[in-house]
């Protein structure tokens, strides 16, 4: 929990100032349920006690589409208890090897 504290979250909410002309996430999240409409098409419900941090999207090593979102469940004292990472990534940027992105 310690490495998650004081490295890991602090790195996902700064990780936006470092990104360059990323396209905004394209899957929606309201009231808990994370819904995406393509690749998968498919809807995550998660529990009621857990807070949905944000999202962030970056091309991964300039080779896929990647798109995260992250929600957690704290206790009063603003402590983690678990966190909950979905990722979603898109094998090939349009404009690498050619391939069109899925």
């Amino acid at each position: 929990m310690l490495l998650m504290r004081r490295f890991l979250l602090p790195t996902l909410l700064c990780w936006p100032a470092f990104a360059s002309e990323v396209p905004k996430p394209e899957r929606q999240v309201q009231a808990n349920v994370l819904t995406s409409e393509r690749d998968p098409k498919i809807r995550i419900k998660l529990p009621s006690s857990v807070q949905y941090v944000g999202a962030d999207r970056w091309p991964l090593f300039d080779l896929a589409d990647c798109e995260l979102h992250v929600f957690v469940e704290a206790t009063a004292q603003k402590r983690v208890q678990r966190l909950y990472w979905l990722q979603f990534e898109a094998i090939f940027l349009p404009d690498r090897f050619g391939a069109k992105a899925r």
